[in-house]
């Protein structure tokens, strides 16, 4: 390494709050540090932890170290967004909007890349994406030693001097045999380039958000865009006011989350007195209810 090749900070910031299944964060951390440790290219990379973090601890701690690389291990909660700790070490949400808007300001001060290691944190890493260049979430419940073979891959590739995109591949084949190799999910933050007089430089900001979700599922952010359902969705919400169990049941891709997502759930946020929690029934349906 020269004197002129700088060093790139990766800080973890991990949370398990009391009243959360508990999760083998130690080790995860424990084996990314042996890896960068043993790794060619370690002295490019320096590791800094933060632990059973807060919200203020989260953004203080990206204020402290600066990091490049900004790596999440915890719970997640989809919709509702990613789980820390309160006062009292409980759990703690911080909604997507909220990440993504300080993301918003950490990118321009050097955030690279960031990695939600996370159950459906797929919805933040959209949010994220629209700053930062690279940034990982994961599109379903993940299992704890998935993850950990995810984390351990992804940085063993990271410290040999691989590409981020690369090192995300390699995660992933570390999944395999978890059958869980599809639930990382890598994106890119979109860049347009405007000629001007000197070169060329990127101009973020232009485009406008997409409306066409292709084969993704319309989210509670994507609301301004749902249309072409406001009959069923009004149908949807009379019969909420009027049931204590509404099923909406339809074959895979026929839009049923879309329509919950963005049309139920918008309508009824609207009115401020109902309370709102979204999970993944996952393997273990109770349990996931419990802690949602």
């Amino acid at each position: 390494m020269t004197n002129h090749t700088p060093v790139k900070t990766i800080l973890i910031l991990a949370a398990n709050p009391t009243n959360t299944a508990p999760l083998r964060l130690e080790q995860e951390i424990r084996e990314i540090d042996e890896g960068l440790r043993r790794a060619n290219k370690r002295e490019q990379y320096k590791l800094e932890q933060k632990w059973a973090v807060r919200s203020r601890d989260f953004y203080r701690a990206i204020l402290d170290y600066q990091p490049n690389i900004v790596h999440f291990c915890g719970h997640g909660a989809g919709q509702d967004g990613i789980v820390l700790e309160d006062d009292t070490g409980k759990m703690a949400l911080v909604q997507t909007n909220a990440l993504a808007s300080m993301f918003k300001l950490f990118a321009q001060k050097g955030v690279d890349c960031v990695i939600l290691n996370a159950c459906y944190s797929e919805v933040q890493a959209e949010a994220i994406s629209q700053y930062v260049n690279y940034v990982i979430g994961m599109n379903r419940a993940v299992g704890d030693r998935a993850a950990l073979a995810f984390a351990v891959g992804f940085y063993d590739a990271i410290a040999a001097g691989y590409t981020l995109e690369e090192s995300y591949e390699l995660g992933c084949s570390q999944m395999i045999s978890f059958r869980e190799h599809e639930t990382p999910v890598f994106k890119k933050k979109n860049l347009i380039y405007a000629p001007i007089a000197q070169g060329v430089i990127a101009v973020e900001d232009v485009i406008p958000p997409n409306p066409y979700q292709g084969l993704s599922a319309f989210g509670e952010e994507d609301a301004d865009f749902f249309f072409g359902q406001e009959k069923f969705v009004s149908n949807l919400v009379e019969v909420t006011y009027k049931q204590p169990l509404v099923v909406v049941v339809g074959p895979s891709g026929s839009g049923k989350s879309s329509v919950v997502f963005a049309g139920l759930i918008p309508q009824l946020r609207k009115e401020g007195n109902w309370l709102i929690e979204s999970f993944r029934s996952g393997k273990e349906p109770f349990v996931q209810l419990a802690f949602a």
